[in-house]
């Protein structure tokens, strides 16, 4: 099988990867959701971007923070979801 080759990331794309690996590491995964402060459900914590990157965000510490799947769902306005047979 022949498989396509990887297409090369440019320096914004390797600059925003390290700026996420820095937050991560100063910034260990918490037990609870910054906004709402319950346990995660099942999709677990992920790092917000306060202001989007497409609206020029960066990946400082002030614009990024750890939010459940329910909060992040909500702060991109999507509708909630629930796992299959729940």
């Amino acid at each position: 099988m022949k498989q396509t080759p990887l297409k090369p990331r440019g320096k914004r794309s390797r600059e925003r990867e390290k700026g996420l690996a820095k937050f991560k590491r100063e910034h260990p995964r918490p037990d609870v959701c910054e906004k709402c402060g319950q346990a995660p459900d099942w999709r677990g914590l992920r790092v917000h971007h306060m202001t989007k990157r497409s609206q020029l965000g960066d990946e400082s510490e002030d614009n990024l923070k750890w939010l459940c799947g329910r909060c992040h769902s909500k702060e991109h306005g999507i509708k909630e979801v629930t796992p299959h047979g729940a």
